[in-house]
């Protein structure tokens, strides 16, 4: 509305004017309070996305270092896994070598003790069969006793 416009109206239609732009005045404000509380949600989540990167960021290195250590775990897991498979081929080995012995072993013991039946066998002959009387000898003189 123009000047002359306005001053052309009555007092009621000013009144209702300025009621009019007293409201809108009221919503327009009301509605600057609002934006102005968006923005400041809006600039506290851009600062809070700075941090929550950031403390990513963080997080990705506290991930990095535990799975380091993760792999690092695996592999004394693997060595120690190596060591054992040796150990049991080494104790399998032994163990082997063991059963090849006593083997040999009762073979030896086998063929000692046929040998000694066939020993004991043979003095057992030679003890039981009849011996040919001993031919007589002059008894000897005792010293201690003199003649006889």
């Amino acid at each position: 509305m123009t000047d002359k416009e306005v001053r052309k109206l009555n007092r009621v239609d000013l009144l209702k004017l300025l009621i009019d732009q007293t409201e809108e005045n009221q919503r327009l404000t009301a509605r600057i309070s609002q934006l102005e509380q968006e923005l400041s949600r809006r600039t506290i989540t851009l600062e809070n996305s700075g941090s929550i990167a950031e403390a990513a960021l963080g997080l990705s290195g506290v991930f990095t270092q535990a799975q380091d250590a993760a792999d690092r775990y695996l592999e004394s897991i693997r060595q120690k896994q190596d060591q054992a498979d040796q150990l049991l081929r080494q104790a399998q080995d032994t163990l082997a070598a063991a059963s090849q012995q006593e083997a040999e072993t009762r073979q030896k013991c086998r063929q000692l003790e046929e040998k000694t039946r066939q020993l004991c066998a043979r003095l057992l002959e030679q003890t039981c069969a009849p011996q040919p009387p001993a031919p007589e000898q002059p008894a000897a003189r005792s010293p201690l006793f003199g003649r006889r």
